[in-house]
């Protein structure tokens, strides 16, 4: 199997799952953009 199918695999969720786990990826995303600006003006 390539690597894509495997990734797209992965990638198949089912509605619930994607309306659960789209705003914790994005919190955390957000929250990693924050301590990494926040690290850049100390």
């Amino acid at each position: 199997a390539h690597s894509g199918e495997i990734i797209n695999n992965e990638l198949i969720l089912t509605q619930n799952e994607l309306q659960e786990l789209v705003p914790v990826r994005l919190c955390s995303l957000f929250l990693s953009t924050i301590r990494f600006q926040t690290r850049k003006m100390q």
